[in-house]
């Protein structure tokens, strides 16, 4: 899937336009979550509340050359709950 149509995507589910970072859950890339929650029409809450004692993992959104691959878990937020990932993000959103 290219980044244009996961933009695209994320605008039309209600998320940011700019995105910077996706809680995705464990065992899943970043590719296969979005695909996963396009066939099944699943939020990341509804998955959440149907899998309560799923790791979750936040991964970058884009690339950038000599720092991070676009879908790599940021440091020290892989197999974290679900919570800490929200909290990551949300704090993200407010800078």
């Amino acid at each position: 899937m290219k980044t244009n149509s996961l933009i695209s995507f994320a605008q039309k589910s209600g998320m940011v336009s700019l995105i910077n970072e996706y809680a995705v859950p464990h065992g899943f890339s970043l590719e296969s979550w979005m695909k996963y929650r396009r066939r099944h029409s699943i939020s990341n809450a509804k998955f959440h509340k149907d899998n309560p004692g799923r790791k979750w993992k936040v991964v970058y959104a884009h690339s950038r050359a000599g720092h991070h691959k676009r879908g790599q878990p940021m440091k020290g937020y892989s197999k974290v709950s679900y919570n800490k990932a929200l909290k990551r993000i949300r704090a993200e959103k407010a800078n």
